[in-house]
């Protein structure tokens, strides 16, 4: 019976790392919105709010590379 083998170790190793990521980007989110919210700042938190929930950054990045689904 095979218990580990159902993903080879590279997929094993890129869920780690990802899930790592997304703590780490989760983390220093919340932190802004935090931050913003204790200095009375509603644009920060609107603004930190927007991005950390809709993935702005990276839309903008696709897009200026024009990678998918920008492509023309």
């Amino acid at each position: 019976m095979r218990s580990l083998d159902v993903f080879p170790a590279n997929a094993l190793l890129l869920l780690y790392v990802l899930v790592s990521l997304s703590v780490w980007s989760a983390f220093w989110g919340d932190c802004a919105l935090w931050a913003s919210t204790r200095n009375g700042s509603k644009g920060g938190f609107v603004f930190f709010l927007i991005v950390h929930l809709a993935g702005i950054p990276e839309l903008v990045y696709l897009h200026m590379k024009k990678c998918w689904p920008f492509k023309s």
